[in-house]
C-alpha cells in the first residue's frame, strides 16, 4: 500500500532534482534555463516549504541576473504564486546581488 507520505517524498525528491539542475544552469550563467528548471520544481508542488522557498528565491535571483527589475520580478513572478517565499525574501532581499545559491 502506498501512503501519502511516499508521494510527498517523491515530490520533494523531484523538486530537489529540478533545483539542482537549475543551480547547474545558473553556475553556467544560463539564467533562462535556470529559470525553466526552478519553475519546473515549483510546479511539482511539494509540501517542503523550505525547498519551495529556495526554488522561488533562486528563480528570482536568475531573473535578476537576466537584467529584469527586481521589484517587478518580486511582485509579478513570485508573490502571485505563493506567500511561502515572502518571509524568506524579506530577510534576504538586500543580499540578492551577492549571495550564493542554496
Amino acid at each position: 500500500m502506498i501512503y501519502e507520505g511516499s508521494f510527498n517524498f517523491l515530490y520533494s525528491a523531484t523538486a530537489e532534482v529540478y533545483k539542482n539542475e537549475g543551480n547547474d544552469k545558473y553556475r553556467e550563467k544560463e539564467f533562462s534555463n535556470a529559470i525553466y528548471f526552478y519553475t519546473k520544481g515549483i510546479k511539482v508542488n511539494c509540501k517542503d516549504k523550505e525547498l519551495k522557498a529556495k526554488l522561488y528565491s533562486n528563480r528570482a535571483t536568475a531573473h535578476y541576473y537576466l537584467g529584469e527589475n527586481l521589484i517587478t520580478v518580486c511582485y509579478s513572478k513570485i508573490l502571485k504564486y505563493s506567500t511561502c517565499i515572502l518571509p524568506f525574501l524579506l530577510n534576504s532581499l538586500h543580499q540578492f546581488s551577492h549571495r550564493e545559491l542554496h
